[in-house]
Formats: C-alpha cells, structure tokens, sequence
C-alpha cells in the first residue's frame, strides 16, 4: 500500500496536486532493490555528499 495525499498540494499556478510519500528502514534497506541502485548525492555547488 503507498500512502498518498490527493490533491495536498498547490502548485505555482493554483492546480492542487496528489503528492505521495515513500519510507525505507534502515533494517530494510539490506534486502530492498534500493541497496543494488547506484546513489548519487549532490550539494548545491555540485560536490558529493555521499
């Protein structure tokens, strides 16, 4: 089941739109497809967090 809330959010120009919202824990992430997916994170300036 993925939690939504429809129609919670206003965009720029008024439209409401659905968002969604995902969580993974820590315990797991071990046996999720998320621990085989190449993660990138990047700051503002463009330099690796992670």
């Amino acid at each position: 089941m993925t939690p939504s809330a429809r129609q919670r959010l206003v965009a720029p120009d008024g439209a409401l739109r659905d968002t969604m919202l995902w969580t993974l824990l820590a315990e797991e992430y071990p046996a999720s497809p998320s621990a085989a997916t190449v993660t990138e994170a990047l700051d503002v300036l463009g330099q690796k967090l992670l």
